[in-house]
């Protein structure tokens, strides 16, 4: 009993956290960003992905509350996907941002987190926060820690229009917008405002939108 009580009287703070994302393991492989050559944890939106965080002491759940922090851009809101706050839940469902632990060995726990799939793009900050009746904990941010969401194409959640003839990927309903050119004279420019057809492999693309995100 007497170290539960010394346990109870510690703020949960964080010693470190483990992001799972070696080339060989399960997140980037599942993930199918394992042929990237970079060493961040790169991940794909609409998907599960795991990691590991290691607290000062146990964690309790009907005393302590844990919560996962996400921020993108220079200035991120709640209200714009560009500041997400992960709370941890009993059951994982679709197309949210929620976090489950699904081990917990000492003052270790491992965690699947579930992104939704119109989660904004780009290369995340990433914290853990906690409150306990002793106090509140928020972990200080280390790029190392920085996680990038990329498109997900093996994500059936994802809206997306079939290209499939000529109508199809033009804007016959008006649905879409396009782009004009022209001249300071206000002459269209014709060679700028044909039709083109953008062939790109996706591993190339991909690789030049982690390079820009590069810190």
């Amino acid at each position: 009993i007497f170290p539960c009580v010394l346990f109870a009287d510690q703020i949960l703070s964080v010693k470190a956290v483990d992001l799972l994302k070696s080339r060989s393991g399960i997140n980037r492989q599942s993930h199918h960003t394992d042929e990237f050559e970079y060493d961040d944890l790169i991940l794909r939106r609409g998907q599960s992905f795991l990691l590991e965080i290691e607290f000062s002491r146990p964690f309790n759940p009907d005393t302590d509350t844990v919560q996962l922090e996400l921020q993108i851009g220079p200035l991120p809101q709640v209200s714009k996907g560009t500041h997400v706050i992960i709370p941890l839940v009993r059951e994982l469902e679709d197309n949210q941002w929620e976090a489950k632990i699904v081990q917990r060995a000492g003052s270790r726990v491992k965690l699947s987190v579930r992104s939704p799939a119109t989660a904004v793009i780009g290369r995340y900050k990433f914290a853990v926060t906690t409150h306990s009746s002793r106090g509140d904990f928020k972990m200080e941010h280390d790029p190392k820690n920085d996680i990038t969401f990329l498109f997900n194409p093996w994500c059936e959640r994802i809206p997306a229009r079939c290209v499939t003839n000529f109508s199809s990927a033009h804007d016959s309903d008006v649905s879409l917008t396009t782009d004009l050119y022209f001249d300071e004279h206000m002459r269209p420019l014709t060679h700028l405002n044909q039709d083109s057809v953008w062939s790109v492999p996706q591993a190339r693309l991909m690789a030049r939108l982690l390079h820009c995100l590069s810190p």
